[in-house]
């Protein structure tokens, strides 16, 4: 299989936002509940061809594999453009990202993220099926690897966050957020909230804060899963 570092990627080369757990498109907020999911595949799936059209290549997180419902139809067997998936994957227009893996197979209970496990197992007979797909990490030297992990996502994702908290201007970041004049005072409580957490999360564990840890906590209704969207 291909062993890919970011030195090897084409220069126009992205990661489409539409594959997060958490994502829809603006002004959506009525499909933010579990009984919207096929409108909301339908517009990933959409945003998703969308990537492929512009990009040269379209790297894709192992979360994404076992959580974009809208990208689980194509692993089935049955699927008429399964084939045509698996020739983007060999053809590097399409590339899984890794963290510490040298491969792309998914254990569902291995993963620190949650997962959906029936899809899991649809993407690793997909993989067998495919053959030798392209595979990028940070670096394939492991201690090179964890420390660029360390410093390019999970320092750079924590400091993001406590950033946030603390904005130029407030009031522009509430009004790119779509939000009224009036929800400025609850915003910054809240991002405060979400800085606090994530400063007692590191201060107690001594890992840096993950987007699990805050959809949890801060997005989905009563510790449940992110893949399943109860807000």
């Amino acid at each position: 299989m291909p062993k890919l570092e970011p030195s090897d990627l084409k220069p126009v080369t992205g990661m489409p936002q539409a594959l997060d757990n958490q994502w829809r498109p603006r002004g959506a907020k009525e499909q933010a509940s579990a009984t919207a999911e096929t409108p909301r595949d339908d517009l990933v799936r959409e945003e998703f061809i969308r990537a492929l059209i512009a990009l040269e290549s379209v790297v894709v997180n192992r979360a994404s594999l076992v959580n974009a419902s809208a990208l689980r139809p194509y692993f089935d067997p049955g699927h008429p453009e399964r084939e045509h998936l698996a020739a983007l994957f060999r053809d590097k227009a399409l590339i899984p990202f890794l963290s510490r893996e040298n491969d792309a197979l998914i254990d569902p209970d291995a993963l620190g993220f949650s997962a959906n496990a029936e899809q899991a197992r649809a993407w690793n007979d997909f993989q067998r099926d495919a053959g030798d797909l392209p595979l990028l990490r940070l670096s394939w030297n492991d201690a090179e690897n964890d420390q660029l992990l360390r410093e390019r996502l999970g320092q750079a994702f924590h400091h993001r966050i406590l950033v946030m908290s603390a904005p130029t201007d407030m009031s522009a970041l509430a009004m790119a957020l779509n939000l009224g004049e009036d929800a400025v005072d609850t915003l910054r409580r809240t991002l405060t909230q979400v800085a606090a957490a994530c400063l007692a999360e590191y201060g107690n564990h001594g890992h840096y804060t993950q987007r699990e840890f805050i959809y949890r906590k801060f997005v989905v209704e009563d510790d449940s899963p992110p893949p399943s969207r109860p807000h």
